[in-house]
């Protein structure tokens, strides 16, 4: 004697027909208790989730191909030249999935270059091709840049494999997430710090909290110049929390180092 569990999945809407699917199908028997056959074993749970996980993308990929088909010009119906497979890194897992493209349609005007010669029109293009541009989603990309901010590039890829299921990852896609993210939050919080003063319209109100990082070295000079060494101070300053100009100078005298440096913070 045997319980059946049946999971079927239903999609409706999106402009697409009605579709009902078999997601999985799991059996336990009645007999002698065992502790190993209560309830689903991880991997199973794995499978279930990666079958949901492949079945939405995958109708969402032939929603929004659905939607984008037409041209933007004429709205002529353009036809699917072929199917193309791609791998594509989720939380849940990866996913493989068939990406259309369809075939250019003849009204488009006629693609220049950057010098106004006119170049080859391609002959097919993806209609979903801003649906995925990075082939992961920003959940695995936020992943790997919570991980690579704190730990080395390979123990925070393997740390993003154990967490997501994917079965491999490189610890280059963790640094690129990694430093594409620091780079972005240090801009958007330089130009809160940049542009303060602007936005407040006059003189800002005195800093609560400021906090000053300098980093400097010294740097030998080539041959046959006047001076042998000089040093090289970097630094920057948060105000309130939110980062502000950065100042650098080059001189060979410490104390003109000094008092330009003096001369940097007076400015906050």
């Amino acid at each position: 004697m045997q319980l059946t569990w049946t999971i079927t999945l239903q999609r409706t809407g999106g402009g697409l027909p009605a579709e009902t699917r078999t997601a999985a199908r799991y059996q336990r028997s009645v007999g002698p208790p065992r502790p190993a056959d209560v309830g689903l074993c991880r991997s199973e749970g794995q499978e279930l989730v990666a079958a949901l996980q492949s079945a939405v993308v995958q109708d969402q990929i032939t929603a929004h191909d659905h939607r984008g088909r037409s041209c933007h010009y004429c709205g002529r119906y353009r036809r699917i030249k072929d199917w193309r497979g791609r791998q594509i890194d989720t939380a849940l897992g990866r996913v493989r999935v068939r990406i259309p493209r369809v075939v250019t349609c003849q009204c488009l005007p006629e693609p220049l270059d950057e010098e106004g010669e006119i170049t080859a029109l391609r002959d097919s293009e993806s209609t979903v091709e801003r649906l995925l541009p990075k082939r992961r989603t920003p959940e695995v990309s936020y992943l790997c840049a919570k991980h690579g901010a704190s730990s080395p590039y390979r123990t925070a890829a393997r740390a993003v494999c154990e967490v997501t299921g994917l079965p491999r990852l490189s610890h280059a896609t963790v640094r690129s997430e990694t430093t594409s993210c620091g780079e972005h939050i240090e801009d958007e919080q330089f130009e809160i710090g940049w542009f303060a003063l602007d936005r407040a319209g006059g003189q800002p109100d005195p800093a609560q909290h400021l906090r000053v990082s300098i980093d400097g070295t010294v740097i030998t000079s080539a041959n046959k110049v006047e001076f042998s060494k000089f040093e090289v101070i970097a630094g920057r300053v948060e105000r309130d929390g939110h980062p502000g100009r950065r100042f650098a100078c080059a001189m060979q005298r410490r104390s003109l180092t000094r008092v330009l440096i003096a001369a940097a913070l007076g400015m906050f």
